[in-house]
C-alpha cells in the first residue's frame, strides 16, 4: 500500500514490476562476489579445519555441517501435484532444501525449492553436493557433519551425529565421545537455517504454491 501510494501505482502494476525488480537483483547478486556461494578456498579450509579441531578435538579435519530444511507450501489442487509435495511423515505439503554451512556461518552449497517428499540424501546426490564432499574427502581428507538422514556408506567425507549410538545388536556405531562431538557440531547447520528464518519470518508461513517461479525466487533473494 505504501509503495503505491509513493508511485501511484495500482497494485497489479506494482506486484509486475516487483516480480520483475526481483530477477534483475537475483542477476545481480549472483555476480557479487559477496553474495556468490561456493566452496571454501584452501586457505578457508585450513582455517574452518583449526577452528573445529581446538573445540572438538575428535573431529581432526572436519570443516562444515549438512543438513534439510522443509518449508511448509500451501496443498496444490491436483492430486498428483499434492503427492510430490507430501511427507508423510508430518502429513504436511513442503518444499524441500538443502545448505551445507562453514563455521564462518555462509552457504557453501545448497539445493532449493525441491517437491517435499524427497529425502535429504537424495537432494544432496542430484544437487552434486555429495561430489563436491568427497572430492575434498579424496584430495584432502576433509569431512562435513550430517545427521542420520544421510548416506555415509557410499559416500566419502561424511560424519554422522546419531541420535542412537547404538545398533539393532547392542554394537556402538561410534565411539561416544566422536558421536557427541559430532552432534554438538551438527547445531552449527540448525543456526544457520534458525538464521534465515528468524531475518525472513515469512519463511515461517505457509508458501503459496504456484509453478511460475516466484516461490524459487523469493528463496534465492533470502539465500
Amino acid at each position: 500500500m505504501v509503495l503505491q501510494m509513493l508511485f501511484g501505482l495500482t497494485s497489479t502494476v506494482l506486484s509486475t514490476w516487483l516480480r520483475f525488480g526481483w530477477r534483475i537483483l537475483i542477476k545481480v547478486l549472483c555476480k557479487h562476489p559477496k553474495a556468490e556461494i561456493s566452496m571454501p578456498s584452501d586457505d578457508e579450509l585450513d582455517e574452518f579445519t583449526a577452528i573445529i579441531k581446538q573445540k572438538y578435538p575428535q573431529l581432526k579435519k572436519t570443516w562444515g555441517a549438512m543438513d534439510g530444511l522443509k518449508l511448509r507450501i500451501q496443498s496444490p489442487s491436483d492430486d498428483a501435484k499434492q503427492s510430490l509435495f507430501y511427507n508423510g511423515w508430518t502429513h504436511d505439503h513442503y518444499t524441500s532444501n538443502l545448505f551445507l554451512f562453514s563455521p564462518d556461518g555462509k552457504i557453501r552449497a545448497m539445493y532449493i525449492n525441491a517437491p517435499g517428499c524427497l529425502h535429504d540424501s537424495t537432494l544432496a546426490h542430484w544437487s552434486g553436493i555429495y561430489n563436491k564432499i568427497e572430492r575434498l574427502f579424496n584430495d584432502k581428507g576433509l569431512s562435513v557433519v550430517v545427521d542420520s538422514a544421510f548416506n555415509k556408506e557410499n559416500v566419502g567425507g561424511l560424519i554422522k551425529s546419531h541420535q542412537d549410538n547404538v545398533d539393532r545388536v547392542g554394537n556402538r556405531k561410534q565411539s561416544f565421545g566422536l558421536n557427541a562431538q559430532a552432534t554438538s557440531l551438527q547445531q552449527l547447520s540448525e543456526w544457520g537455517m534458525r538464521g534465515l528464518q528468524a531475518s525472513f519470518p515469512r519463511l515461517k508461513d505457509r508458501l503459496a504454491y504456484e509453478e511460475v517461479g516466484e516461490r524459487k525466487f523469493i528463496l534465492l533473494l533470502i539465500v
